[in-house]
């Protein structure tokens, strides 16, 4: 009796046999990982090549001087942010595209700052660099509208280096100033700011 019920049970089981037509067709349809992550270094590098074309044809202080910059924020009530790059830095290049055209840091900057782009291959870049405490880009760093540096709550400049994603950048501009809930104190060196030499 056990053995028919055994032999039946054997019986029973279906003859699992690799099914190479299936296995095939799994193949084809499989996702080419190494094609795909190529894809994406390209992709990538070539955004890269784009913003950097686009970064080297803006000419960043061709267009206003540091002292046209302070006249415009003293005249719309706004501070300045200062960002410095260099036409070689692959990390400028990369902030730049991400970071400063993020429509929320761009909606930000309108609203508060004027921004001023500073390359240091420009006449005059590595000086204002040298001024604000900065020694190698990418670099940002607050300045009130008469060109001095901005201290936070705790009393220490308001300037970063290196890349700063959307939200180090976010953190940077609304970072609370000293002074800023004493508006008895003035932007004269007292209230808030780092005096620095304000270079042309």
């Amino acid at each position: 009796m056990l053995e028919t019920m055994a032999r039946i049970h054997f019986e029973s089981v279906p003859d699992v046999r690799p099914d190479d037509d299936h296995d095939e067709r799994a193949r084809r349809r499989a996702v080419p990982v190494g094609k795909v992550t190529v894809a994406a270094i390209l992709v990538s590098v070539a955004s890269l090549v784009l913003a950097w074309m686009q970064h080297r044809a803006a000419s960043p202080t061709a267009t206003r001087t540091w002292a046209e910059v302070r006249e415009e924020a003293r005249s719309s009530t706004r501070n300045v942010a200062v960002f410095f790059t260099r036409a070689d830095c692959v990390r400028c290049v990369r902030m730049e595209a991400e970071t400063l055209a993020d429509p929320g840091i761009r909606a930000l900057l309108d609203r508060r700052w004027v921004l001023h782009r500073v390359s240091l291959d420009e006449p005059g870049g590595a000086a204002l660099a040298a001024d604000l405490g900065v020694e190698t880009p990418p670099a940002v760093v607050l300045a009130a509208a008469g060109g001095m540096v901005l201290l936070d709550a705790a009393g220490d400049p308001l300037r970063a280096t290196g890349f700063l994603d959307t939200e180090a950048l976010r953190s940077l501009l609304t970072r609370p100033r000293a002074g800023e809930d004493d508006r008895r104190r003035r932007d004269d060196g007292h209230g808030g700011v780092l005096r620095v030499k304000a270079s042309a």
